[in-house]
């Protein structure tokens, strides 16, 4: 099933992590692990596999990430939801709206991360730049409008 697959991966990516923990494994040697899952097994678990095989990611953004670049990787990875968290944060007093936009943001991104490699796909990248984009410069409209004080 997907999920099995899922699992699989998952697995694989933090034997692989342990394996490699400071600098990880690389994408290559990512993708011929996926792509030979199984192929040394019996025939029952070779065929389990099948859905493996096709994959190109993990299907877990953290796992991902440390599973190619190790902690650097997955610190690289982090530095993207702290830096939406420091951006939720400065933007507490001056915009609450912008604020909890940027938190749902956050949410959402952090979240979504523990399914899917997000960053993997060309579109992701340009959706949460456009995002956090929108947020901030409607943030700046607004304070254009309100009154300054004193």
């Amino acid at each position: 099933t997907s999920m099995g697959a899922r699992m699989y991966s998952w697995s694989l990516a933090w034997q692989s992590f342990q394996e490699s923990p400071w600098v990880g494994l690389g994408g290559k040697e990512r993708l011929r692990r996926l792509k030979e899952a199984g192929l040394g097994a019996p025939d029952p678990e070779r065929a389990q596999l099948a859905l493996v095989r096709k994959l190109g990611h993990v299907h877990n953004q953290y796992l991902h990430s440390a599973m190619d670049g190790g902690l650097f990787g997955l610190a690289a990875t982090l530095a993207v939801v702290a830096g939406l968290g420091a951006a939720a944060f400065a933007l507490r007093r001056a915009d609450p709206v912008a604020s909890r936009q940027m938190e749902g943001v956050l949410l959402l991104h952090a979240t979504a991360g523990l399914t899917n490699v997000n960053l993997a796909h060309n579109y992701y990248a340009v959706m949460l730049s456009l995002a956090v984009a929108v947020i901030l410069a409607g943030s700046g409209a607004r304070s254009r409008r309100l009154p300054q004080p004193a």
